[in-house]
Protein backbone atom coordinates (compact mmCIF):
# COMPACT_ATOMS: atom_id res chain seq x y z
CA UNK A 1 0.00 0.00 0.00
CA UNK A 2 1.05 3.59 -0.58
CA UNK A 3 1.40 5.93 2.38
CA UNK A 4 -2.00 7.53 1.77
CA UNK A 5 -3.78 4.17 1.58
CA UNK A 6 -1.87 2.87 4.62
CA UNK A 7 -2.84 5.96 6.61
CA UNK A 8 -6.50 5.43 5.68
CA UNK A 9 -6.26 1.75 6.65
CA UNK A 10 -4.99 2.59 10.14
CA UNK A 11 -7.53 5.39 10.44
CA UNK A 12 -10.32 2.87 9.85
CA UNK A 13 -8.71 0.15 12.00
CA UNK A 14 -8.74 2.55 14.96
CA UNK A 15 -12.41 3.45 14.71
CA UNK A 16 -11.94 6.45 12.35
CA UNK A 17 -9.50 8.09 14.77
CA UNK A 18 -8.78 11.80 14.35
CA UNK A 19 -5.93 12.18 11.81
CA UNK A 20 -3.88 14.46 14.06
CA UNK A 21 -3.97 11.91 16.83
CA UNK A 22 -3.14 9.20 14.31
CA UNK A 23 -0.07 11.15 13.19
CA UNK A 24 1.22 11.23 16.79
CA UNK A 25 0.35 7.67 17.75
CA UNK A 26 3.66 6.15 16.58
CA UNK A 27 5.39 8.04 19.42
CA UNK A 28 3.45 6.07 22.01
CA UNK A 29 2.42 2.75 20.41
CA UNK A 30 4.62 0.03 18.91
CA UNK A 31 3.74 -1.24 15.43
CA UNK A 32 1.98 1.87 14.10
CA UNK A 33 3.87 3.72 11.33
CA UNK A 34 4.51 7.45 11.36
CA UNK A 35 1.99 9.32 9.21
CA UNK A 36 1.81 12.91 8.06
CA UNK A 37 -1.46 14.82 8.13
CA UNK A 38 -3.57 14.29 4.97
CA UNK A 39 -4.42 16.92 2.41
CA UNK A 40 -8.06 17.94 2.16
CA UNK A 41 -8.48 15.68 -0.88
CA UNK A 42 -7.37 12.68 1.21
CA UNK A 43 -9.83 13.22 4.05
CA UNK A 44 -12.07 10.27 5.00
CA UNK A 45 -15.41 10.57 3.20
CA UNK A 46 -17.18 8.59 5.92
CA UNK A 47 -15.92 10.94 8.66
CA UNK A 48 -16.90 14.01 6.69
CA UNK A 49 -20.40 12.60 6.25
CA UNK A 50 -20.71 11.62 9.92
CA UNK A 51 -19.05 14.77 11.32
CA UNK A 52 -16.76 12.80 13.60
CA UNK A 53 -15.21 14.93 16.38
CA UNK A 54 -12.75 13.98 19.07
CA UNK A 55 -13.62 14.36 22.74
CA UNK A 56 -11.68 17.03 24.65
CA UNK A 57 -10.69 15.64 28.01
CA UNK A 58 -11.31 18.94 29.78
CA UNK A 59 -9.66 20.31 32.91
CA UNK A 60 -11.59 22.46 35.35
CA UNK A 61 -11.42 23.20 39.05
CA UNK A 62 -14.20 20.66 39.67
CA UNK A 63 -11.97 17.75 38.56
CA UNK A 64 -9.88 16.92 41.63
CA UNK A 65 -8.90 13.30 40.93
CA UNK A 66 -5.16 12.67 41.29
CA UNK A 67 -5.09 8.95 40.50
CA UNK A 68 -6.89 6.52 38.23
CA UNK A 69 -10.52 5.70 39.12
CA UNK A 70 -10.52 8.07 42.11
CA UNK A 71 -13.03 10.32 40.36
CA UNK A 72 -15.71 8.87 38.08
CA UNK A 73 -18.47 10.22 35.88
CA UNK A 74 -21.35 7.90 34.99
CA UNK A 75 -24.26 8.42 32.63
CA UNK A 76 -26.94 6.56 30.65
CA UNK A 77 -27.32 7.07 26.89
CA UNK A 78 -30.31 5.81 24.92
CA UNK A 79 -29.89 4.68 21.33
CA UNK A 80 -33.62 4.07 20.81
CA UNK A 81 -36.77 4.12 22.92
CA UNK A 82 -40.14 2.58 22.19
CA UNK A 83 -42.54 4.90 20.43
CA UNK A 84 -45.37 4.87 17.92
CA UNK A 85 -42.78 4.41 15.17
CA UNK A 86 -42.27 0.64 15.54
CA UNK A 87 -40.22 0.46 12.33
CA UNK A 88 -37.64 2.90 13.71
CA UNK A 89 -37.37 0.94 16.95
CA UNK A 90 -36.91 -2.37 15.13
CA UNK A 91 -34.23 -0.81 12.92
CA UNK A 92 -32.15 0.63 15.78
CA UNK A 93 -32.48 -1.95 18.55
CA UNK A 94 -29.37 -4.12 18.91
CA UNK A 95 -29.29 -7.74 17.79
CA UNK A 96 -29.50 -8.89 21.42
CA UNK A 97 -32.21 -6.38 22.30
CA UNK A 98 -29.91 -3.55 23.44
CA UNK A 99 -31.48 -0.11 23.52
CA UNK A 100 -29.05 1.89 25.69
CA UNK A 101 -25.63 1.89 27.31
CA UNK A 102 -24.03 3.03 30.55
CA UNK A 103 -20.74 4.90 30.28
CA UNK A 104 -18.21 5.34 33.10
CA UNK A 105 -15.47 7.95 32.61
CA UNK A 106 -12.31 8.11 34.69
CA UNK A 107 -11.73 11.80 35.47
CA UNK A 108 -7.97 11.32 35.88
CA UNK A 109 -7.02 9.33 32.78
CA UNK A 110 -10.03 9.89 30.52
CA UNK A 111 -10.51 6.13 30.16
CA UNK A 112 -14.01 5.02 29.11
CA UNK A 113 -15.78 1.88 30.38
CA UNK A 114 -19.17 0.96 28.96
CA UNK A 115 -21.83 -1.72 28.82
CA UNK A 116 -24.91 -2.00 26.59
CA UNK A 117 -28.26 -2.98 28.13
CA UNK A 118 -31.71 -3.92 26.90
CA UNK A 119 -33.58 -1.71 29.39
CA UNK A 120 -32.94 1.44 31.41
CA UNK A 121 -33.23 -0.45 34.68
CA UNK A 122 -30.31 0.68 36.90
CA UNK A 123 -27.47 -1.86 36.41
CA UNK A 124 -26.79 -2.47 40.10
CA UNK A 125 -25.30 -5.97 39.69
CA UNK A 126 -22.94 -4.92 36.88
CA UNK A 127 -21.73 -1.86 38.78
CA UNK A 128 -21.23 -3.86 41.97
CA UNK A 129 -19.12 -6.42 40.10
CA UNK A 130 -17.12 -3.76 38.26
CA UNK A 131 -16.38 -1.77 41.42
CA UNK A 132 -15.39 -4.93 43.29
CA UNK A 133 -12.69 -5.54 40.67
CA UNK A 134 -11.60 -1.95 40.01
CA UNK A 135 -12.30 0.46 42.89
CA UNK A 136 -8.93 1.78 44.17
CA UNK A 137 -7.93 1.87 47.82
CA UNK A 138 -7.45 5.63 48.14
CA UNK A 139 -9.07 8.59 49.88
CA UNK A 140 -11.20 11.26 48.26
CA UNK A 141 -13.12 9.00 45.89
CA UNK A 142 -16.17 10.54 44.22
CA UNK A 143 -18.67 9.77 41.46
CA UNK A 144 -20.61 12.39 39.52
CA UNK A 145 -23.97 11.73 37.85
CA UNK A 146 -27.20 13.39 36.76
CA UNK A 147 -29.40 13.95 39.80
CA UNK A 148 -32.60 13.57 37.78
CA UNK A 149 -31.58 10.54 35.74
CA UNK A 150 -32.19 6.83 36.18
CA UNK A 151 -28.92 6.43 38.08
CA UNK A 152 -29.05 9.46 40.39
CA UNK A 153 -32.63 8.69 41.47
CA UNK A 154 -31.87 5.03 42.31
CA UNK A 155 -31.07 4.42 45.98
CA UNK A 156 -29.45 1.06 45.17
CA UNK A 157 -26.99 2.75 42.80
CA UNK A 158 -26.07 5.37 45.39
CA UNK A 159 -25.65 2.71 48.07
CA UNK A 160 -23.48 0.60 45.76
CA UNK A 161 -21.01 3.43 45.23
CA UNK A 162 -21.11 4.30 48.94
CA UNK A 163 -20.21 0.72 49.82
CA UNK A 164 -16.95 1.15 47.89
CA UNK A 165 -16.13 4.50 49.49
CA UNK A 166 -17.36 6.85 46.76
CA UNK A 167 -19.02 10.15 47.63
CA UNK A 168 -21.90 10.88 45.25
CA UNK A 169 -21.98 14.30 43.57
CA UNK A 170 -25.28 14.95 41.77
CA UNK A 171 -25.38 17.55 38.98
CA UNK A 172 -28.12 20.15 38.77
CA UNK A 173 -30.95 20.31 36.20
CA UNK A 174 -29.77 21.27 32.69
CA UNK A 175 -26.19 21.37 33.99
CA UNK A 176 -24.46 18.65 31.98
CA UNK A 177 -21.28 20.79 32.02
CA UNK A 178 -20.90 19.84 35.69
CA UNK A 179 -20.16 16.31 34.50
CA UNK A 180 -18.40 17.26 31.27
CA UNK A 181 -16.02 14.26 31.16
CA UNK A 182 -19.01 11.91 31.53
CA UNK A 183 -21.43 13.73 29.21
CA UNK A 184 -19.23 14.94 26.34
CA UNK A 185 -18.08 11.47 25.13
CA UNK A 186 -21.66 10.61 24.05
CA UNK A 187 -21.31 12.95 21.08
CA UNK A 188 -18.01 11.41 20.00
CA UNK A 189 -19.30 7.87 20.52
CA UNK A 190 -22.41 8.56 18.46
CA UNK A 191 -20.35 10.03 15.62
CA UNK A 192 -17.90 7.13 15.80
CA UNK A 193 -20.63 4.48 15.65
CA UNK A 194 -22.19 6.13 12.61
CA UNK A 195 -18.80 6.35 10.90
CA UNK A 196 -17.86 2.73 11.66
CA UNK A 197 -21.22 1.26 10.62
CA UNK A 198 -21.45 3.40 7.50
CA UNK A 199 -17.87 2.62 6.50
CA UNK A 200 -18.46 -1.11 6.94
CA UNK A 201 -21.94 -0.99 5.32
CA UNK A 202 -23.54 -2.59 8.38
CA UNK A 203 -27.08 -2.19 9.68
CA UNK A 204 -27.68 0.00 12.77
CA UNK A 205 -28.50 -3.16 14.75
CA UNK A 206 -24.75 -3.83 14.95
CA UNK A 207 -24.25 -0.72 17.10
CA UNK A 208 -23.49 -2.62 20.38
CA UNK A 209 -20.53 -4.37 18.73
CA UNK A 210 -19.25 -1.08 17.30
CA UNK A 211 -19.74 0.51 20.74
CA UNK A 212 -17.62 -2.09 22.54
CA UNK A 213 -14.95 -1.86 19.84
CA UNK A 214 -14.73 1.92 19.96
CA UNK A 215 -14.74 2.20 23.77
CA UNK A 216 -11.95 -0.38 23.90
CA UNK A 217 -9.92 1.65 21.39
Amino acid sequence: LGRSALRMLWHQRLGHLNFRRLSELHKHTRGIPAFSLPDVIDECAVCMASKLRKTPRGHTNTMTATTCLQGLGIDFAFMVQKSADAKRFDNLVGYNGETCYVLITDHFSGRLIGRAFATKAPPVDWLNQWLANNAPACAGKYVRMDGGGELGRCRDILDTFANFGYQTQLTGPDSSHQNGPGERPHQTIGDALRAMLTGADLRPAFWPYAFYHFVRL
